[in-house]
């Protein structure tokens, strides 16, 4: 088939399987991760995804990617996959767990590679201005702008990018990131988090050590400073916004996922 369509709770149901899966292998292999941003949330607030969003996000030690992307492809279950350097058209920045066939632009379980910053704040600046530089050359390369938004404005900008960034090979923006993401050794600075975004910066002590909570039908980790983590990220956590809006994107969306191409 080349495309999918799928309400909100299909799409809640299907990543919400793929996280199950990769918990369960995590915990066989002692592998580190950690349930974080909106999956963090729903973690600590629902119990379970965002009721309005089906997007789930972990991170993984920088240290610890080529490990965990090794057993994933070893171990995962036939119908699902990890796309990180084995699709040559859409190399990703960081692993994504998706449909086995489909492409992962919106059907997906997001691994962050969660790399050390720099202690000096202005080398900080300067990595993670990098970092988000060449995110949005990435992403404008491998996006179908017509297809992945909805925005006019948005549409255009990418458009545009894409066609300044074609001197660019998609290895050098790929080695770009890794450089940003491999600046620092993991664990050997006091701050840790997302190079590719701003300031989703933590410090480290916020991640020293996890714990076990309940997630729909199973458990899920999340690091010991959630609340600390949250609060820096979203403020107030713990109200959700308005119920009015949230209930129109459940029962309106239809999510198209397209076929590998």
């Amino acid at each position: 088939m080349d495309q999918l369509e799928f309400t909100l709770p299909e799409m809640q149901a299907i990543t919400a399987d793929i996280l199950k899966n990769v918990v369960r292998i995590c915990e066989d292999e002692n592998l580190p991760y950690y349930a974080i941003y909106g999956t963090l949330i729903g973690a600590i607030r629902h119990h379970g995804p965002i009721p309005w969003d089906y997007d789930v996000d972990l991170c993984v030690p920088e240290n610890q990617i080529d490990h965990f992307v090794k057993v994933m492809e070893r171990r995962l279950p036939s119908k699902y996959w990890i796309n990180y350097r084995n699709y040559a058209n859409k190399p990703q920045k960081f692993p994504r767990i998706g449909l086995k066939g489909y492409e992962t632009d919106k059907l997906h379980v997001d691994i962050f590679r969660w790399a050390a910053i720099p202690d000096d704040d202005i080398e900080a600046k300067k990595l993670i201005s990098k970092g988000v530089f060449w995110s949005k050359v990435w992403k404008a390369k491998i996006t179908d702008a017509d297809y992945y938004y909805k925005d006019k404005k948005k549409r255009l900008l990418a458009k545009i990018l894409k066609i300044i960034s074609l001197p660019v090979s998609m290895k050098a923006v790929v080695k770009k990131m890794d450089e940003v993401s491999q600046r620092c050794s993991y664990g050997t600075t006091e701050y840790v988090g997302n190079p590719f975004f701003e300031g989703n910066q933590y410090p480290l002590s916020w991640f020293d050590g996890s714990e076990l909570v309940p997630y729909m039908d199973f458990f899920i980790r999340v690091p010991l400073g959630y609340d600390s983590i949250l609060t820096h990220t979203y403020g107030d956590y713990m109200t959700p916004p308005d119920q009015t809006m949230t209930e129109k994107r459940i029962h309106n969306n239809i999510y198209v996922v397209r076929s590998l191409k």
